[in-house]
């Protein structure tokens, strides 16, 4: 009986070292994504601000 329980155990500390590694895999993923998505969007914003700025720029000379 000892031996099933130790057994049994076992299995459960293997799962739980699994479910641990699945979530920090899918954490690392979403924090990657969340970065690369706020660049992006400061990206966009940094383009926009130069070429209204450059519009701006343009109707002066004119």
């Amino acid at each position: 009986m000892d031996e099933k329980a130790s057994s049994s155990s076992l299995t459960q500390k293997a799962l739980a070292v699994v479910v641990l590694g699945v979530v920090a895999v899918v954490v690392i993923r979403l924090a990657v994504g969340l970065l690369a998505g706020l660049l992006h969007t400061i990206l966009f914003v940094v383009v926009v601000v130069a070429v209204i700025a450059a519009a701006v720029w343009a109707m002066r000379i004119l």
